[in-house]
C-alpha cells in the first residue's frame, strides 16, 4: 500500500508543474511567466522567486521577478530586486528600463532620470528608455 502511494505521490509530483517538486529554475521561471500573463501575480512571485533561489546568478530571472513585484504593486520589493540585480550587471538594459519605470512610478525621479540615461548611453536606439525618460522630464518639469 505504501509504495502504490509513493508512486502515486512521484507520478503527481512529476506531472503537476504547481507541485513544483523536480522542476528546475527554467521551468520555475517559465511557469511564473504564465501566472503573470494570468495575472496571478503572487503566485508568479512565489514561482519566480524560487527560480532565482535555484541560479541567483540569471539575471533575466531577477529582472521577471522585480517587473512582477512592480505590476503586483510591490514597488519596494520590486526596486531591492532591480537594484540587486543592477549591481551583478550594471550594463543590462532591460534591468534598467524596468528600474527606471519602477523609479519613476514611485516618484524617485532623479533616479529615474540616471537609470533611463545610462540605458541609453548603452543602447542608443533604447526606444523604451526615451519614452520613459522624457515621461521622467515632464514630471520634473524640465522641458
Amino acid at each position: 500500500m505504501l509504495r502504490k502511494l509513493s508512486i502515486i505521490f512521484i507520478t503527481i509530483a512529476t506531472l503537476n508543474p504547481q507541485v513544483g517538486w523536480g522542476m528546475n529554475a527554467e521551468e520555475y521561471r517559465l511557469l511564473g511567466i504564465r501566472y503573470q500573463q494570468q495575472e496571478k501575480y503572487s503566485k508568479a512571485i512565489d514561482v519566480m522567486q524560487k527560480a532565482v533561489k535555484l541560479e541567483p546568478k540569471n539575471i533575466n530571472g531577477r529582472v521577471l521577478l522585480g517587473w512582477t513585484q512592480h505590476l503586483d504593486g510591490q514597488e519596494d520589493a520590486a526596486t531591492k530586486t532591480l537594484v540587486e540585480t543592477f549591481y551583478l550587471d550594471s550594463f543590462y538594459v532591460p534591468n534598467l528600463n524596468a528600474l527606471g519605470i519602477v523609479h519613476l512610478v514611485s516618484g524617485r525621479l532623479y533616479e529615474a532620470a540616471a537609470t533611463h540615461i545610462w540605458a541609453i548611453v548603452l543602447k542608443h536606439d533604447d526606444e523604451i528608455a526615451y519614452y520613459n525618460l522624457s515621461l521622467t522630464m515632464e514630471r520634473l518639469k524640465k522641458y
